[in-house]
C-alpha cells in the first residue's frame, strides 16, 4: 500500500485568471500565457517526466521512482515544498484545499450533518491534482462548475438550469451528493488531508470571501445557489464523523485561536497517545498523569442545565424557593447554590435519567459522590450531542429536549423504549472516537460509589491508580481498551513528563513555547490519524458500512513556526518514530507535506520529493542538487536561503565603516570605527577592513 501526491496542474483560461486574482494570486502571471500554451504545473515528486509527451500531457518516468516506496518506512512518503517569503507555497496549497473542499461539497450535497457548518464551492476554480495509489494514477479535475475523480463526475446544479423545473425530482447523479451508504464505495480511492498551520497569519477568514456556491434544500427541491461567503471557516469544524475530506488545525473562529482551548485539546490527546507506550521521544518520557474536578465542567454543565433543572425545581416547589420560582423559570439563570440543591436533594429521582440507569446498570442516591452525579449529567448531555452531530445518530434525534442550539424545548416527541434501548446499545458497542467521550463516563459511572469516594478523597489522582478500579494490572490490557477506560471529562488533567537526561520532573505546562509546538503539532496530526483508523475498527468490530479513508495526506505548513533549528533537524525523525511506535501504517497508507523555509528539514528529504520554488513558480535548475544529508551550514548560506551571509544591519554598518575608511564618509567618529571593528566576530573581514587605508576626508 503507497500513496503519493504527485503534481498540481493549473489549467484556468487568462481571462479566468485575470477576473479571479484572488484564487491564483501570484502562480498565474501574463508571461505564463505568453511564453507556453501548456498547464502551469508543480511537481512534488519525479514521477512524471518534465519533458512532456504529445499535446503536452504527462508522462510516466521510464524507471521507478528514485525515491522508493519504504525509503522512509513502509506506507509513508515525505515530501517537502520549500521556498522563501512571497515564493508561492501558501498559493499552492490553498487551491489544494480549495480542490478537495470543492470535491468534498459535491459528494456531501443533500446529506444532513446538523453538527458541521455549511460547506461552500469556490467558483472559477480550474486545476488537477494527480495522484497515486498502489502505482494506480488517480485525477480530481476541477473546471469550474463541473469536478471529476477519473469516472466519478459532479457537477453545479443552478435554479436556472434549463431543465431544472422538469427534473429536480428525478435529476442526473451528476447534480446530486452521494448518499452516505453508497460513500466508502464511490471514495475507496479518494485521500482525507489534515492541515496543521499555526501561523497567527494564516487562514484568516476575510482573506478568503470570493463567490462561492452553498447547497439549498425547500422540501422535494434542491439547488446549488450563488452568495459571496469565506469558504476556509466550515472546513475546521470536525463534527461530520470524518466524512468530508479535509480538516484544518488549529480551529480559527474567524480567524482567532483560542490558545486555552488548544492546550486543554493537546493535553487530551498527548494522553490518548501516552497512556500506554510512556517514551515520548528522546528528551521526555510519561512520569505521570493527574486528574482533579474541573470547576469549568461544572459551570459549563450547570448553565446548560438550567432550564430543566429550573422546570424541576418550579414542578416539586421545595418551600425554600417559593418565593424565588417564578423568575428562575423565566430567567431560566441557575445560581451555584441552586444547583448545588438539584444535585444533593433532586437529581436522584429526576426520571429524565431512569433509563440510564436502567441500561448501563447504575445507581445514584442522595448520598452518591458529588462526581458522579456530575458526570450522569455530563452523559446525558454528550448523548445529546452525539444525536444531533453525527448522521449516523439521526434516527435519534427525538432523545433530548434540546433543540440542536442547546435551547430548551419544553414540547419533545416521546422516545419509544426500543429506540432508547437501540440507542444506548450503539454508543455502548462503538468503536468510534464519536462515542469515545461517552464510553469514559458510562464506565465511571458503573463504579461503586465507594470506589469513586476514594478517588474523590483526595484532591487528584493519578491515571493508573483510576484504571486498577477496572483492571488489577492496567500495562496488560490493550491500548483501545485503557483509552475506553480514562476519567471523563469532567476532571482536569495534569500531565509530568520526565527529563531522561536530568532525571528529573517537568510539569507538562511548563514546557517551552517550542516543546509545546511540537507535541501539539504532532499530537494534532495523530489524534485525527487514530479517530480515522478508529472507523475501520468500528466497521469490522460491529458489521458497519461507514466511510473509512485507507489515505493520508498530511500536511505540516509553516513547520518551523516557534522551532529551534534543533527542533527543525529532528523533527521528521520524531514524527517518524510517533508513527512507528503506534503502528499508525498498519491501517493506511501516508502522504507527508512539509512546508518550509528551512534547510534543517530538507536535509531529511531526498531531491526527488522537493518542489523549489521560486517567485510563484518551480525551480528547476535547484533540482541538480542533493539535499538528503547535505551539509546544512552549506545549505543555509545558499543563494536559494540567504542572498547574503550576515544579517543587513551589520552589512550596513560595514559598508559605512568601509566608507569612513576611504574618506567618503563623516558619519562616525574615529572611537566608533575602532568600536565597529572590534564587535565584527569573523576573523576574514575584520582582517580585510583593518588593511582598507584610512583616507582623510
Amino acid at each position: 500500500m503507497f500513496f503519493s501526491i504527485n503534481c498540481l496542474e493549473i489549467t484556468a483560461s487568462k481571462d479566468v485568471v485575470k477576473d479571479n486574482g484572488h484564487i491564483y494570486k501570484n502562480l498565474l502571471t501574463k508571461d505564463d500565457f505568453f511564453k507556453s500554451n501548456l498547464p502551469k504545473r508543480f511537481f512534488f515528486n519525479d514521477f512524471f517526466e518534465k519533458e512532456f509527451g504529445e499535446g503536452g500531457n504527462l508522462v510516466l518516468q521510464k524507471e521507478k521512482n528514485s525515491c522508493s516506496e519504504s525509503f522512509f518506512e513502509d506506507k509513508i512518503n515525505i515530501q517537502a515544498i520549500v521556498g522563501k517569503n512571497g515564493s508561492g507555497k501558501t498559493s499552492v496549497l490553498d487551491l489544494m484545499y480549495m480542490a478537495i473542499n470543492n470535491f468534498s461539497y459535491m459528494f456531501e450535497r443533500g446529506n444532513d450533518r446538523p453538527g458541521a457548518a455549511d460547506l461552500y464551492y469556490v467558483k472559477n476554480l480550474y486545476l488537477n491534482i494527480y495522484f497515486t495509489i498502489e502505482n494506480n494514477p488517480f485525477v480530481l479535475t476541477c473546471n469550474g462548475d463541473k469536478i471529476s475523480l477519473n469516472d466519478l463526475v459532479f457537477e453545479i446544479d443552478k435554479k436556472d438550469r434549463a431543465d431544472f423545473k422538469e427534473k429536480y425530482k428525478d435529476k442526473e447523479d451528476k447534480y446530486k451528493g452521494i448518499k452516505d451508504v453508497e460513500l466508502p464505495k464511490k471514495l475507496e480511492n479518494f485521500f482525507y488531508t489534515i492541515v496543521s498551520n499555526y501561523s497567527l497569519q494564516s487562514f484568516i477568514s476575510s482573506n478568503y470571501i470570493c463567490n462561492v456556491y452553498v447547497h439549498k434544500i425547500d422540501g422535494e427541491k434542491q439547488w446549488d445557489e450563488e452568495c459571496t461567503s469565506s469558504w476556509i471557516d466550515s472546513i475546521f469544524h470536525k463534527n461530520d464523523g470524518y466524512k468530508r475530506s479535509i480538516v484544518l488545525n488549529p480551529y480559527r473562529n474567524y480567524g482567532v485561536i483560542d490558545m486555552e482551548n488548544e492546550l486543554e485539546l493537546s493535553k487530551e490527546r498527548f494522553i490518548t497517545l501516552m497512556i500506554k507506550d510512556k517514551e515520548v521521544d528522546d528528551t521526555y518520557s510519561l512520569e505521570k498523569i493527574n486528574y482533579n474536578p474541573s470547576k469549568k465542567k461544572e459551570d459549563d454543565l450547570r448553565k446548560f442545565f438550567s432550564a430543566p433543572i429550573c422546570k424541576v425545581l418550579y414542578e416539586t416547589k421545595p418551600t425554600d424557593l417559593q418565593g424565588k420560582l417564578d423568575e428562575i423559570v423565566e430567567s431560566y439563570s441557575l445560581s451555584e447554590s441552586l444547583f448545588e440543591n438539584y444535585l444533593n436533594n433532586y437529581l436522584h429521582i429526576d426520571g429524565r435519567f431512569d433509563f440510564l440507569k436502567k441500561h448501563f446498570h447504575f445507581s445514584i442516591s442522595q448520598k452518591s459522590p458529588k462526581e458522579k452525579k456530575l458526570c450522569l449529567l455530563y452523559l446525558y448531555k454528550k448523548i445529546w450531542q452525539i444525536v444531533l452531530r453525527y448522521p449516523e445518530y439521526s434516527d435519534y434525534r427525538v432523545f433530548s429536549p434540546f433543540d440542536k442550539d442547546g435551547k430548551f424545548n419544553e414540547v419533545t416527541v416521546a422516545m419509544s423504549e426500543e429506540l432508547r434501548i437501540n440507542l444506548l446499545r450503539k454508543i455502548r458497542i462503538g468503536k468510534s472516537h464519536i462515542e469515545l467521550k461517552a464510553k469514559h463516563a458510562i464506565n465511571f459511572l458503573e463504579l461503586d460509589d465507594e470506589k469513586i469516594c476514594t478517588l474523590a478523597e483526595s484532591s487528584e489522582f493519578e491515571v493508573k491508580t483510576y484504571l486498577q478500579k477496572f483492571y488489577d494490572n492496567p500495562d496488560s490490557q490493550r491500548l483501545v481498551d485503557l483509552i475506553e477506560h480514562l476519567p471523563p471529562s469532567i476532571f482536569e488533567k495534569n500531565i509530568e513528563l520526565k527529563n531522561k537526561t536530568k532525571n528529573v520532573p517537568v510539569d507538562y505546562k511548563q514546557l517551552s513555547s517550542g516543546e509545546h509546538q511540537k507535541y501539539q503539532t504532532i499530537s494534532t496530526h495523530l489524534y485525527h490519524l487514530t479517530n480515522l483508523i478508529s472507523v475501520q475498527a468500528s466497521n469490522e468490530a460491529n458489521g458497519e458500512n461507514r466511510l473509512a479513508y485507507k489515505y493520508i495526506n498530511l500536511v505540516f505548513d509553516e513547520i518551523e513556526v516557534c522551532f529551534h533549528p534543533e527542533y527543525q533537524r529532528t523533527f521528521v525523525n520524531t514524527l517518524l518514530q510517533m508513527l512507528k511506535i503506534r503502528k499508525i501504517t498498519e491501517n493506511c497508507a501516508i502522504n507527508i507535506f512539509l512546508v518550509t523555509h528551512s534547510p534543517f528539514i530538507l536535509s531529511d528529504i531526498p531531491t526527488s520529493n522537493v518542489l523549489f520554488l521560486k517567485e510563484g513558480a518551480q525551480d528547476y535548475s535547484e533540482k541538480e542538487r542533493k539535499t538528503f544529508a547535505e551539509n546544512i551550514g552549506e545549505m543555509f548560506y545558499d543563494s536559494f536561503f540567504m542572498e547574503q551571509t550576515i544579517g543587513a544591519f551589520a552589512e550596513s554598518k560595514l559598508k559605512e565603516l568601509v566608507k569612513w575608511k576611504q574618506g567618503r564618509s563623516s558619519d562616525i567618529t574615529s572611537e566608533k570605527a575602532k568600536y565597529i571593528l572590534d564587535c565584527i566576530g569573523d576573523p576574514v573581514i575584520r582582517s580585510l577592513i583593518d588593511e582598507v587605508e584610512r583616507v582623510e576626508a
